[in-house]
């Protein structure tokens, strides 16, 4: 499917320069294009007040690079803007200048203000009512917004970026002190006592790839991946006594960014003595996600990031939401139990992209379903929320899971969550089998449920689609639920 709208991005950061290309503007962006290259501007900018000469020339590559690559992929909408390092730098109007004498464009450096505003609002468009403080950890600096649904408060911007600490001192002690001052003045503390901390940013990342790793964690997705404080300081202690030599061993992480990681527990460390939240929820989405944000009207603000983005994966499928949004009210009588908000929203999601496996090879249809759901880039929703989703799914092509999945899933769903994604999936195959996912025909089938009995009743002018693939997509649903089938 052709992407008529592309826009991208160029973050120029403290220690690296990014380029995301998104499919549009819109509720739920997917990226089409992501790429970073570490060049550490800020490296000694404490000592000399200026950008690092070395990281200059590799940030202009970049930079001339991404701004050459989104010309070849017909991006027409394309945002560059500038953080803490060339905020700060005496030289950072000079380079800002040098790329739009030799590219001829134009780059915004964010004030402190903005940073921790888009830094919030990466969080109000990819997290369900949060609740808390947002610190967006940068090479650079800490920026720090308290978040309540839609609204946020003004933000503050503290020099404890991890790239500029490793500049201060090559002693983590005295690292140690200058995060400390500068983490006692922090004006938010009652907004974060016994809440959410939403730690963004790559560093901040990495400590949650660690935990996982540790805690030989289900799921390989950072958004939304929440942790109790008790729980991350371990980690963090571990951390912040490793030699360099051991923290090289860690896999899945950079030599570059595994330097700074003892520098982003410390912050962390001091953000959870200070501010005593109950939780950390790490997140993918930030500052480059909330400027996006902050761009779209107020009616698609209020849209629901998860629906969109489940109607996205499948318009690039050339598959319309509109048999989705059918699926999920022809099984609503199956709920009678589980029929929250919450439920009908994520069966609703379910329902939307029942069809996502469609074009995959027969044998792997199941996984594939599972997989994609569990890898995707989907927002407004927690791991447990993913985990049913692609566990609906699952069930929506092979009724009975391989034991390593149903070990994942039993690490994350309870037993009666397991029950309502198996049931939706069941409910999934008989609905294709009467419908082949055509819009408009399911009105034609009822189910109704009562105490012991599944109905299905079939109006006339389809009853020959009543056969024995039919029969026996009709008795499985009925097993799951424990009922009766019965044709009417």
């Amino acid at each position: 499917m052709p992407h008529s709208n592309p826009l991208a991005l160029i973050d120029i950061g403290s220690n690296s320069v990014r380029l995301v290309i998104y499919d549009g503007l819109k509720r739920a962006p997917m990226p089409l294009f992501n790429e970073k290259v570490l060049c550490g501007l800020a490296k000694n900018i404490d000592s000399t007040g200026k950008l690092h000469k070395k990281g200059v020339e590799k940030a202009l590559r970049s930079i001339k690079r991404f701004v050459s690559l989104a010309k070849i992929m017909d991006v027409k909408n394309l945002k560059l803007f500038a953080t803490a390092a060339v905020r700060d730098a005496k030289d950072g109007k000079d380079f800002v200048q040098r790329i739009n004498d030799e590219l001829g464009v134009q780059i915004e450096i964010f004030s402190e203000e903005d940073e921790a505003k888009y830094a919030g609002m990466g969080i109000m468009s990819s997290v369900t009512k949060p609740k808390g403080v947002v610190g967006d950890l940068g090479g650079g600096s800490l920026e720090l917004v308290s978040v309540k649904s839609n609204d946020l408060e003004k933000g503050v911007s503290y020099p404890i970026g991890p790239l500029r600490l490793l500049n201060i001192s090559n002693k983590h002690s005295k690292a140690d002190g200058y995060i400390e001052q500068y983490i006692k003045q922090f004006p938010l503390k009652e907004s974060l006592a016994g809440s959410n901390f939403y730690a963004v940013g790559g560093s901040f990342r990495n400590l949650a790839k660690v935990h996982m790793g540790r805690k030989n964690y289900p799921l390989k997705v950072i958004h939304n991946y929440k942790v109790e404080t008790e729980d991350i300081m371990t980690t963090i202690m571990i951390l912040s006594r490793m030699s360099e030599e051991s923290l090289l061993k860690i896999p899945g992480i950079s030599k570059k960014r595994m330097k700074l990681m003892p520098y982003a527990a410390m912050v962390l460390k001091h953000i959870i003595k200070i501010g005593k939240p109950k939780t950390i929820v790490f997140s993918a989405s930030g500052v480059r996600e909330g400027f996006l944000y902050s761009q779209l009207n107020d009616e698609i603000k209020l849209q629901d990031p998860l629906l969109c983005g489940a109607s996205e994966m499948m318009a690039r499928m050339l598959r319309s939401s509109e048999y989705g949004y059918e699926l999920a009210q022809w099984m609503q009588p199956l709920f009678s139990k589980n029929n929250s908000v919450d439920d009908k929203r994520l069966r609703l999601a379910a329902c939307i992209m029942s069809d996502i496996s469609a074009y995959e090879n027969t044998e792997y249809r199941a996984e594939m379903a599972y997989r994609k759901i569990l890898d995707s880039s989907l927002t407004g929703l927690n791991h447990t929320e993913r985990l049913f989703i692609a566990k609906s799914l699952y069930f929506r092509y092979d009724s009975y899971p391989d034991i390593n999945i149903l070990s994942t899933m039993g690490q994350l769903l309870s037993s009666k969550k397991i029950q309502h994604a198996q049931t939706i999936g069941a409910a999934m195959q008989l609905a294709r089998t009467i419908s082949g996912s055509k819009y408009g025909v399911l009105e034609k089938a009822k189910l109704r449920m009562s105490k012991n009995v599944l109905s299905l009743s079939i109006n006339k002018d389809i009853e020959n689609i009543y056969g024995e693939s039919v029969q026996k997509k009709f008795k499985l649903l009925a097993d799951v639920v424990g009922k009766e089938a019965r044709v009417l």
